[in-house]
């Protein structure tokens, strides 16, 4: 059985992108993303947030690339990631970037 887990996105970088390494070598670039949309009646826009992460050689282009304010598509996936131990353990969800594109070019 095939699994479907795809997003894709277009919005707007609502946070200064943060990169970190963690204690196995791998890379991440995370932010929040903010998607406008219309409420549920359709008569008033809204934001949504997002969490996304982009990994290893994404992370790098990111930094590069991506700032707060950048307008982008973005494709992957969703994923539930922990981080912390103990008490201070940390659950989200967050989406996991496979692709993206730069929309202002400015």
């Amino acid at each position: 059985m095939k699994i479907l887990n795809q997003i894709m996105l277009v919005g707007n970088v609502a946070s200064v992108p943060h990169f970190s390494i963690d204690g196995r070598g791998r890379k991440f670039l995370r932010f929040s993303f903010a998607v406008e949309r219309f409420d549920l009646v359709g008569q008033m826009r809204v934001c949504d947030f997002f969490a996304v992460s982009l990994l290893d050689a994404l992370a790098d282009l990111g930094c590069a690339e991506i700032g707060q304010g950048s307008r982008m598509f973005l494709s992957g996936f969703l994923a539930n990631t922990d981080y912390g131990r103990g008490a201070g353990k940390v659950f989200r969800t967050e989406v996991v970037v496979e692709r993206f594109w730069l929309l202002d070019f400015g």
